[in-house]
């Protein structure tokens, strides 16, 4: 019976994630290696790649998922001007009508940022983290 059952559920609010640039933790987690990798733009690309939202979401909403994907921090309907919606103007719109989560581009993504990141030299990894 349960299949047959939806529920018109939406979020009230929106979530997003954000990186910590300037890691403050125990030596033992190795921060100045988490800092130059935060700091390559593509791990955080894999990252972005790697997360499969609609399957994420299905612990709330088994049934429709894509019901619950927000893909900009301005939720769609939030904001409009002259009758259109905020997240359709076109610096949005891409994103808004976009799915982030790509496999085989995560795995593109973290190759690059591993080749990146062992070709590092002991200097360059000095001055990586002074500028960071």
């Amino acid at each position: 019976m349960a299949k047959y059952l939806f529920f018109k559920y939406r979020l009230k609010h929106t979530l997003h994630g954000c990186f910590n640039f300037d890691p403050q933790f125990d030596a033992e987690y190795e921060p100045d290696n988490w800092k130059l990798a935060v700091n390559n733009e593509n791990f955080r690309k894999a990252m972005m790649a790697s997360m499969d939202r609609v399957k994420a979401l299905t612990v709330s909403e088994p049934y429709n998922p894509e019901s619950l994907l927000n893909n900009t921090v301005t939720p769609a309907n939030f904001a409009a001007a002259a009758g259109k919606d905020y997240t359709q103007y076109d610096a949005l719109k891409d994103i808004t009508n976009g799915d982030s989560f790509d496999a085989a581009k995560a795995v593109e993504y973290r190759d690059k940022a591993k080749e990146e990141l062992e070709n590092f030299s002991q200097e360059s990894r000095r001055s990586a983290l002074i500028d960071a």
